[in-house]
C-alpha cells in the first residue's frame, strides 16, 4: 500500500504542470490562443466553454465506457488520448499560426473538444480507480499531504513557464516549449 501512495503521489508532481495548462482558460493557453495564434473573441469564448460542456456530458459517456473498460484502463486510455491531442496540437503551433482563419479555428475547436472530452472522462475514472486501492481511514490525510506537495509543484511551474516566456517572448516557441515539457510530464505520470 505504501509504494501505491508513493506512486500517486509521484503521478500528482508529474501531473501537475499538465493540469495547470490542460483548461484553455489559464493564463498561458489564453495568451497563446488570443496573442500570439490571434483567435477570435467569440471562437475562444467556445473554447473555454467546452470543459463545462463536457464535464455536463460525461455522465453520458462514462457508464458506455465502463461496460466496456476496467477504470484503470479508461483513466489510462483516455489520458493517452488527451496527451497524444496535446502533442500534435503544440507540433502544429507554427502551421496553426500561419493558417488561414477558418482552418485554425475549426483545427482548434476540434482539438480543444477532444482534450476537454477526454479530460473530463478521464478524471471521472481516476477518481473511481484510486478509490480501488486507498482506504478510506487513509483518504482524507494522504490527499491533504499530496496536495500541498503539488501546490509547491504548481507554483513551481508557473513561475518556469513564466520565465520561458519572459526568456522567449510570447513566442510559439516558448508555447511549444511549455506545451510539450507538459505532456512529456503528463506521459511519465500516467506511467
Amino acid at each position: 500500500m505504501q509504494r501505491n501512495l508513493r506512486m500517486c503521489t509521484e503521478e500528482g508532481l508529474f501531473a501537475t504542470p499538465w493540469s495547470i495548462i490542460s483548461v484553455p482558460g489559464n493564463v498561458f493557453i489564453a495568451a497563446l490562443l488570443t496573442s500570439a495564434l490571434g483567435l477570435r473573441e467569440s471562437i475562444y469564448g467556445i473554447i473555454v466553454s467546452l470543459p463545462a460542456w463536457s464535464n455536463a456530458a460525461q455522465f453520458l459517456f462514462v457508464p458506455l465506457l465502463s461496460r466496456f473498460h476496467s477504470t484503470r484502463r479508461l483513466t489510462i486510455l483516455l489520458s493517452f488520448i488527451n496527451n497524444l491531442t496535446w502533442l500534435i496540437f503544440a507540433l502544429s503551433l507554427h502551421k496553426l499560426a500561419a493558417g488561414a482563419t477558418g482552418t485554425k479555428e475549426a483545427f482548434l475547436l476540434l482539438s480543444f473538444l477532444v482534450i476537454s472530452l477526454s479530460l473530463s472522462v478521464a478524471s471521472v475514472s481516476w477518481m473511481a480507480w484510486i478509490q480501488e486501492w486507498i482506504p478510506d481511514r487513509l483518504r482524507g490525510k494522504y490527499f491533504g499531504g499530496r496536495n500541498r506537495l503539488i501546490g509547491i509543484a504548481s507554483i513551481v511551474f508557473i513561475l518556469t513557464a513564466t520565465w520561458v516566456l519572459n526568456h522567449f517572448g510570447e513566442s510559439i516557441l516558448a508555447f511549444q516549449i511549455i506545451i510539450i515539457i507538459c505532456v512529456l510530464l503528463r506521459f511519465v505520470s500516467v506511467h
